[in-house]
């Protein structure tokens, strides 16, 4: 095994974690790993409060509630935080943080809020404290609007979780539609057909990480496919359906409005390459493009 592939720990990192990362059980490559894509799928269903108003503040509002309550839970016995093991990194490969083994997404319609909440590989196994903080903080009150003071809660009217052990991979095509449920940003271009190829080479790099959650070193090619990407054309199918707007980032610089540019409905890829195939597959359980870690990118094929 090419141990300069497995990447290092980061200082201050959990150790138990980072070892995890740093060791895993076997190899693969893009073709296979499809047959091994482990992930749990949590989903709530909430009633609409009176007087909200739906926009890309959600996802951020609903993962900050989230985390406060996590970070509030203690560690259970003989394993790290659920904090820990969600929101911190612990470990890089090459130049890249391993990825954060979740994605967050919320969607509004008609009288209903619902979030879905995916943990990828051994993340599971912080399943019920995921679970247990986000019904938490959903009771105890989120926004209703972007930057809202008022705080009520989002009264649950149902939730699940089920698991996929894998995904199928259909037969390839070099041209596809690639249908949007959530914004798609598209990165550093502001040009939608750029912007796409960057995103992959982006997802790419996600995809590498989350697969050392489940336990397995990613091997590939890189440089050819990251090239191979650059080659997909991207044309909006609806280009009167961009969407703008500003989101307010809490943190270090909390008083700063960002513009954001997204596509609400869909783009026409071309030039698809059979080696970059399993790479979309995988990509539509998460998110890609900008702002993915806030709801952004989800997709279809």
């Amino acid at each position: 095994m090419d141990i300069v592939s497995l990447g290092t720990a980061l200082p201050g990192s959990n150790a138990e974690l980072a070892e995890m990362l740093l060791t895993p059980e076997i190899v693969l490559d893009l073709n296979a790993l499809p047959r091994f894509w482990r992930r749990t799928e949590i989903v709530f269903t909430c009633r609409m409060p009176a007087g909200f108003v739906p926009g890309i503040w959600m996802v951020r509002s609903v993962r900050g509630a989230w985390g406060r309550r996590l970070h509030s839970m203690p560690s259970r016995a003989g394993q790290p935080s659920a904090f820990a093991a969600l929101f911190e990194h612990h470990a890089v490969i090459g130049r890249n943080h391993v990825a954060r083994p979740y994605t967050l997404r919320v969607q509004a319609e008609r009288d209903q809020v619902q979030i879905v909440l995916t943990l990828f590989g051994r993340s599971e196994c912080w399943r019920d404290d995921a679970i247990e903080a986000l019904a938490s903080a959903l009771a105890q009150g989120i926004g209703l609007w972007e930057n809202s003071a008022t705080l009520k809660p989002w009264v649950t009217e149902n939730w699940h979780w089920r698991r996929h052990e894998m995904i199928e991979v259909p037969p390839w095509r070099p041209q596809i539609l690639m249908s949007f449920d959530t914004p798609f940003k598209p990165g550093s271009s502001a040009v939608f057909a750029g912007g796409i190829s960057e995103a992959l080479i982006a997802l790419s790099v996600r995809l590498r990480g989350l697969a050392r959650w489940m336990g397995i070193d990613l091997r590939c090619d890189w440089r050819s496919l990251h090239a191979e990407l650059r080659h997909i054309t991207a044309t909006e199918v609806h280009p009167q359906a961009q969407i703008d707007g500003l989101m307010k980032w809490t943190g270090p610089h909390p008083k700063i409005a960002v513009p954001v540019v997204g596509l609400s409905n869909a783009l026409w890829l071309e030039h698809v390459p059979e080696s970059a195939w399993p790479l979309l597959i995988l990509g539509s359980t998460m998110q890609i493009g900008g702002h993915w870690a806030y709801g952004f990118g989800a997709y279809r094929i």
